[in-house]
């Protein structure tokens, strides 16, 4: 009995574990480009285009005119990082640019996946 009941904790300790650290996009169905690029380590407010047209801010469902207004709210020097799926036309990705600057936001990054690695040719 008592393996059996270590084996359901470890099956619960899994599953919690992979609630926790899944990503809010793929909650959302965002598919990311890929590129190689730095972690991003401080707090950041976080914009995701998604591929059916809908903008969420730090996992809020929001109006894409609410943006500007949300992103001014934050703390001086709070980095912006963008999410947005791989089917989200780019005019849309560089109208939210042009807003930021407009806000006078510094700090903005686009998020991305790392490619596969690629095996070495033997």
């Amino acid at each position: 009995m008592t393996p059996l009941m270590d084996v359901v904790f470890l099956l619960l300790v899994f599953f919690v574990y992979a609630v926790v650290i899944t990503p809010s996009q793929h909650a959302m169905g965002i598919s990311l480009p890929e590129a190689k690029a730095e972690s991003m380590e401080r707090h950041y407010a976080e914009i995701v285009l998604a591929a059916d047209g809908t903008t969420w801010f730090d996992g809020r469902q929001i109006e894409d005119d609410a943006i500007t207004q949300l992103i001014a709210e934050q703390p001086p020097g709070t980095p912006v990082l963008i999410s947005a799926d791989e089917s989200v036309p780019i005019g849309r990705g560089l109208a939210l640019l042009g807003e930021m600057r407009e806000a006078s936001i510094t700090e903005v990054a686009f998020q991305t996946k790392l490619p596969p690695q690629k095996e070495p040719d033997l």
